[in-house]
């Protein structure tokens, strides 16, 4: 498994990409934010070409981590008619709603909910494949 970075500057160094970052399994790749030039990059590099799912985990709801994210919801709703899953907070599902992407064009996940232990999620392999498992968790962001 490698994890491919998609961009590394943050959110005022977009000559090379806000962050992000991804792998594949199989027919699914998970991603990690989708900042402003995220999806322009998927797109124009043909990533999602035999992508049957995509998951995708969002670490906190600024800009440079969600900027694209609607618009590659809506490319993969409307033309790769790839499922496509979102995990992250109950704020950024009602931004996702206010900018039009409606329920049915994605699967929400709250992962920041109140509980005493974070779930983990597991990423089921292909045969051969090592099985991926991730478990967020709250922290403070730099800024804060």
């Amino acid at each position: 498994m490698n994890l491919n970075f998609l961009g590394a500057g943050s959110d005022f160094n977009t000559r090379i990409g806000n962050t992000s970052a991804f792998f594949m399994c199989g027919e699914t790749m998970v991603m990690f934010d989708c900042g402003e030039t995220v999806f322009s990059r998927i797109e124009q590099s043909d990533l999602l070409d035999g992508i049957k799912n995509l998951k995708i985990f969002i670490t906190h709801n600024h800009p440079d981590h969600i900027g694209s994210l609607g618009s590659l919801i809506f490319y993969c709703f409307y033309v790769k008619k790839i499922n496509v899953e979102v995990y992250g907070n109950k704020e950024l599902d009602a931004i996702l709603k206010m900018s039009g992407v409606w329920e049915n064009q994605y699967v929400f996940q709250n992962i920041f909910d109140s509980v005493s232990e974070p779930p983990t999620y597991v990423i089921k392999p292909v045969l051969g494949q090592q099985e991926f498992k991730i478990t967020p968790f709250i922290t403070s962001h730099a800024l804060n």
